[in-house]
This record gives structure tokens, sequence and C-alpha cells, in this order.
């Protein structure tokens, strides 16, 4: 679908609303928010959240369509359109830009690689550069531009770029070192082997912690010997990798109560797996070994093995390793060992991007802050100066009446007592009209007054005068 298709009814219905000065905030209409995303794919509104709550507003494009009846990047407007009945001929080109009007592949060539050269001396001085997106048209062009910088390698040997949209639509672009997850998974490296020893010698706190639990790796003797030794084994080369291995207790919820004559009843635990914490670069993962067919009367299958970790909320992390018809648990531990190596990885570029951003929102946060206190000081000022005039509106009207009554007092008798009373209280009101009147002197320039968090608060624009929250 073009942007310049012809919007639906419903659409249509959105945009004046929004038009009209509904920003959509406080709409629980599914359909609704669904017709305002398709507009601002098309270019039609703008969308911003701000703790939790979506607003909605209309572009110059929006107001274009309401006006005209259609998207002005249409490319032949039906008032000035020829009339004809047949589809007007295919003209083929070689050019694969679809601007319009179009440029010769060789000028966008020249020009995608100026902007690629540019946004690499910009990733070269902070390493991780924000690309404002204010429509869909400047966020396919920062993408056109970062592909080209990809496949023409342009960057430095031995550095990739990570690209991540955020809420407001903008772009995140860092410049990472080493190969990407996806690609070392796709073409995986030689891995060194990981030796299984045929005993239990000098084994790690966590495993002799694991071993003595009568209560956990319920399974044949045999088995729960063949899984300590893997653990073992896995311990030992996750230590000399640089990672730290503790024990993995079984957590409160999953205790149940238990009688036995020693100890009557008791709350504990029974299970069939065995587990250790291994922490790669301050991530947490549990090793997790078991049967993989405990119940079945199959005896090659009650032999079977099966060792995991969590499920990673990415594609392509593998998670089971399991005993197979042609490999064994024990030949899989290299890979299991580089996958802890690919998760720390991912895990601390991820922290990167989450510093960076929370840098990012700080910088904007206290941006606000200082717009809101330099509007909160020029209401301020603003104030003080509408009190001025008031004052001065009111010595005016008071010196009139003082002039009129001062014009009385000239054709009464001066020693009269009501006179003289007239006389004293009108000396006053000229002085209390000198304190009052700013203009007895020249006003000066007002102190900055002292904002709190209350006095911010309305002009903040959603922000929150506590933090950047």
């Amino acid at each position: 679908m073009r942007r310049w298709t012809p919007l639906n009814d419903r659409q249509l219905a959105v945009l004046r609303r929004v038009a009209a000065g509904d920003t959509l905030s406080t709409t629980t209409d599914g359909t609704a928010r669904q017709s305002a995303r398709a507009l601002r794919d098309r270019g039609l509104l703008r969308l911003t959240k701000a703790n939790k709550r979506w607003t909605a507003a209309i572009t110059d494009e929006g107001r274009f369509y309401l006006e005209h009846g259609h998207h002005p990047d249409r490319p032949t407007s039906p008032d000035t359109a020829p009339t004809q009945t047949r589809k007007p001929p295919r003209i083929t080109t070689t050019s694969t830009n679809h601007h319009s009007p179009r440029e010769p592949a060789a000028a966008t060539a020249r020009r995608r690689a100026a902007a690629a050269t540019e946004l690499l001396r910009r990733l070269a001085d902070r390493t991780v550069v924000r690309l404002e997106c204010p429509d869909q048209h400047t966020l396919a062009e920062w993408r056109r531009t970062i592909d080209y910088a990809k496949r023409h390698r342009l960057l430095p040997s031995g550095t990739r770029l990570n690209t991540t949209r955020i809420q407001d639509g903008n772009l995140i672009v860092q410049i990472l070192h080493g190969i990407h997850p996806s690609s070392i998974r796709r073409n995986p490296p030689s891995l060194v082997p990981v030796p299984t020893p045929q005993q239990l010698r000098d084994v790690h706190p966590a495993i002799d912690e694991l071993r003595r639990d009568t209560h956990r790796l319920i399974m044949p003797k045999d088995l729960r010997h063949r899984c300590l030794l893997i653990l073992h084994a896995l311990t030992q080369a996750a230590l000399r990798h640089g990672y730290t291995v503790r024990p993995c207790p079984v957590p409160q919820p999953q205790y149940r109560e238990y009688y036995d004559r020693q100890r009557g009843h008791h709350q504990g635990y029974r299970r069939r797996d065995g587990a250790v914490t291994i922490t790669a670069d301050g991530l947490d993962i549990p090793i997790t070994i078991m049967e993989a067919s405990p119940q079945v009367d199959d005896p090659v299958r009650q032999e079977q093995l099966i060792l995991e970790i969590p499920a990673y909320g990415r594609h392509g992390y593998q998670y089971r390793w399991a005993d197979r018809t042609r490999t064994t648990v024990e030949a899989a531990l290299p890979a299991v060992l580089h996958e802890i190596a690919l998760r720390a990885q991912d895990a601390r570029q991820q922290r990167l991007w989450a510093e960076q951003e929370e840098i990012e929102r700080r910088h904007a946060w206290e941006a606000a802050i200082q717009h809101a206190r330099d509007r909160a000081t020029h209401a301020h000022f603003a104030e003080i100066l509408r009190g001025q005039a008031a004052d001065w509106r009111t010595a005016q009207q008071l010196r009139t009446y003082c002039d009129a009554l001062h014009g009385k007092l000239g054709l009464m008798d001066s020693h009269d007592p009501q006179v003289m009373s007239t006389v004293r209280w009108l000396n006053w009101a000229h002085a209390y009209i000198r304190t009052l009147d700013p203009l007895t002197g020249l006003p000066s320039m007002p102190e900055p007054p002292t904002l709190d968090a209350d006095m911010l608060q309305p002009y903040l624009d959603g922000w929150s005068a506590d933090g950047p929250r």
C-alpha cells in the first residue's frame, strides 16, 4: 500500500478527530489506535508516548489531506491528471531509486556514500548516535544509508553496526566490536573440547553441595554419578574462562510437605534434576541437568540425559542439549560454554545500550527542567509586571480623586475643623500614592524566584519534576 492510497472511512474519522484537538490519550478504542498507527506510517499523524500515555498530533501532510482530499505525495493530482482509459505503458529504467523525481543511480550512490561517511565520522566521535526520524521517509533514508555502509564495507575492520528503533520512532546506532552472535551461530568457530573426568576429585563447593543433597538428582546411581561428572566438567571449564560458579538452591515455592519416621511432617523437596549457577559478566545462567524420559520402559531412553539453560528472549539462542543417537551431552559441553559466552556478550551490549538510553533520557529531562524553569521565571516576572501596571493605574485614579478634593477645599475656610481634618487625610493620601506608584522611582529587575518541584510541574509537559521517569 502506497502512502497516497485513499484513506478508508475509519481512518478519515480518526484524522478528523485529531485535527479537531482530540489527542487520543484517553481513548480505549483499539481500532482508533490501530488507525492512528496507520496514519502515522503515512506521515499524516505524529504519535508520541510519555508516562505510558499516547498523544496524537496532526502533521502538515494531514492538514493537506483534509483540505484537498488526497495525500501531498500523490504523483498526479486528480484535478490535473488527463483522462485515460488505458493503463500507461511501464517505463523501464536501470535505477533502483524510487524518489520522485528520479535521480540517476550514480547520483544516488554518491549521495548515500556521503551520508554513510558522515554517519561513520559521527560514530567515531561518540560510538552511539541518535538519528532523528520525524517521518517514514527519513527513517527509510537512514536505513538505506546504514545498509550502504554495510554492503560497501565502509566500517573499520572487526566492527559492525547495531541499529535499534526506540519508542519515539528515532534510531539508535552503535558501532560494536566483534561478529554478530547470529553470524557466529550460522558459522560456529572451532570450539575447544571440554574433557569429562571419570572421578569426582577436587570438586567445586557447588558440586559438592549438590552431591551431598540426597533430595536432588533422584535417579539411578550410575545416572546420578554421570550428571555430577558433567556438571563438574562444565564448572571447571567455566572457571578457566573467568566465570564464577555458585549453588542453585530450590526455590521456596517448590517446597512440599513430606512425612518420614525420623522427622515427621516437614517442608522439603524431592527433585529429579540438579543445577548450578554460572555467572558470566554479571549474567546469572542456571545450568540444569535431568533425565530425558524417567518413566519410559525403553532401556536406551532411560539412560538419556538433558542439559538445559533458561530460554532466551531472542531468536536463535539454543538452550537445550540432549543425548541422541549420534551425540551425547558430554560432547555438547563446548557448545554450552560458547552459548554462555554469546549470551554474556549480548547482555553486555544491552546494558551499554540501556545506559546510553538512560543518559539520553536524563539529558532530555534536564533540558525539560531548564525549559520549565525559564517558563516559570517568565511567568513570575510577568505577574510582577502586571501587578506594577495595576498599581500604577490605581495611583493615577487616586491622584485624580485627590486633585478633585484639593480643588474643592480651595473654596472653603481653611480654619474650619472639618477642612483641617480633610487636609490631613489628603496629605496621607499623597504619601500613600507615592508608595503605591511604581514610577515614583525607577523599577529594577526582580530577583529570580526560588522554584520547587510543585511550581515546576505545570511547565514540564508530561515529565516528572522528581526525575527522568
